[in-house]
């Protein structure tokens, strides 16, 4: 009878076998823990990072223990949550590791205000935790001794007044900026929960207003809708009524964002962010489809966003062609939906056509998109401040073979990509 050893029990054997007393065995137990961490055995790849860097703790295998272990025990904390709360039920994730307790506050606040910056900037959470919280509470978190982070459901405040609130939840009780975990959550607490379709084949939009709870439709509640002015600011431009069945109907007349924002008495509900619609063109028998490509997926503030699309068309039978001579126009915007600058093309011989944006370089950063909306297309990409590595290290290739406790010295060296040499 054969067996077969995994690679970490295979890196055991070299490292517990005598002699052990070389630095060579902090680089052994590292890639043990390295492999029990990538088969998620953190508990056990922990044991192993322990015992290199105590053995070994100024060699390069010690470090890496050393590192390991950080990553190990490193807190780890985020948190997710409905859009919309029912008043008298709430529910809260928490995804935690080695952390025992997370401190949450709610703000009220007024929609319309923060209808541009629903994500919360950090000055903005920061404006907030000078206010006197609507509610303040804290959990207790249970114990992650396998190393692994976990999910755990907790229970929100209760009774609230319907509005629309700010969630800022902190593993530190003072809710600090600096050197703490701080989130922010927009939440709508309302009775209200609004459907909208988005049909292509139609030139208009439908919707339902309805109870959350029970699901029954809510006749005569008020859908306003919004969109960008000129100056790329958020105005209401028409309101509505649900009819017996909770229903309305509207047509846009410039596809792309929109919000709407449902009323009934006291309550209402409108989404976190805006909502894409494209117009449809029931007189065609013709499928539109566009791809998009950027030249890649994470920028930073200022680079400049390198884009493609491919057009194509399909007749009723399915049978596709390139779309060649049409006019897309491709909106960027960020990641409350706010335009950021906009382009017109008009597809080539083969159907494709190309362009570029600037990343902007205040504001915001996260995710971003490029929009065709009349094609019902989108990408994205992320801007986030990031820092290219100034050199690189290379080693010389190794070209003799070695056994347990020979000196292996390795030749390499380090240059910065400007091409001089790092000391």
């Amino acid at each position: 009878m054969s067996s077969i050893c995994s690679p970490s029990s295979q890196l055991e054997q070299v490292v517990v076998a005598p002699p052990t007393d070389t630095p060579i065995a902090a680089d052994a137990l590292a890639k043990i823990a390295e492999h029990l961490v990538n088969h998620d055995q953190p508990g056990e790849a922990r044991v192993y990072a322990q015992r290199g860097y105590k053995r070994f703790p100024e060699s390069r295998g010690g470090a890496a223990c050393f590192n390991r272990l950080q990553q190990i025990e490193a807190k780890e904390i985020n948190v997710a949550a409905d859009a919309a709360w029912s008043p008298t039920a709430a529910e809260i994730r928490v995804t935690c590791r080695n952390v025992d307790h997370i401190c949450f506050r709610l703000y009220r606040t007024d929609w319309e205000r923060e209808l541009d910056d629903v994500h919360s900037s950090r000055d903005e959470v920061n404006n907030l935790l000078r206010k006197k919280a609507d509610a303040e509470w804290k959990a207790s978190l249970p114990p992650t001794p396998d190393w692994k982070p976990r999910e755990e459901t907790l229970s929100g405040p209760k009774d609230l007044k319907p509005g629309f609130y700010i969630l800022v939840a902190s593993h530190d009780r003072s809710f600090a900026m600096k050197e703490n975990a701080l989130f922010a959550r927009p939440i709508w607490v309302t009775n209200l929960a609004l459907l909208v379709e988005n049909d292509a084949r139609r030139d208009e939009h439908r919707g339902l207003v309805v109870n959350a709870t029970t699901g029954q439709p809510i006749e005569k509640a008020t859908v306003e809708l919004w969109n960008r002015d000129r100056g790329n600011d958020w105005r209401r431009t028409t309101s509505f009524a649900t009819d017996k069945d909770g229903a309305f109907r509207f047509t846009s007349e410039d596809p792309g964002s929109l919000f709407l924002l449902a009323k009934y008495g006291n309550d209402q509900v409108a989404p976190i962010t805006p909502w894409w619609f494209y117009d449809g063109n029931p007189a065609s028998d013709h499928a539109r489809h566009l791809t998009f490509f950027t030249d890649r997926s994470l920028y930073r503030p200022g680079q400049t966003v390198s884009y493609k699309g491919v057009a194509l068309s399909a007749d009723a039978k399915g049978k596709y062609s390139v779309a060649a001579r049409q006019n897309v126009t491709v909106v960027f915007s960020d990641l409350n939906g706010r335009e950021i600058a906009r382009a017109v093309h008009t597809t080539g011989e083969f159907g494709s056509f190309a362009g570029t944006f600037t990343a902007p370089k205040q504001g915001l950063t996260g995710v971003m998109r490029l929009v065709a909306a009349e094609w019902n297309a989108d990408a994205t990409v992320r801007v986030e401040e990031y820092k290219r590595p100034k050199f690189y290290v290379e080693f010389e290739k190794i070209k003799n073979s070695y056994k347990v406790n020979d000196t292996v010295t390795a030749t390499g060296i380090a240059k910065a990509y400007a091409g001089n040499n790092i000391d």
